[in-house]
């Protein structure tokens, strides 16, 4: 398994990611700087 990893800054194309991530409750339960549950995508678009 390789250790290939990039750091990019986000790009409009992430955000249908960025919701999905945002919605998963596991990562809700453990975000603290107040990002909503129901997060859609034209609304990641602005995060």
């Amino acid at each position: 398994m390789g250790n290939n990893v990039a750091i990019r800054a986000w790009q409009s194309s992430d955000a249908s990611a960025i919701a999905t991530t945002i919605n998963n409750r596991a990562v809700q339960d453990n975000l603290r700087d107040g990002i909503r549950s129901h997060t859609q995508e034209k609304t990641a678009k602005n995060l």
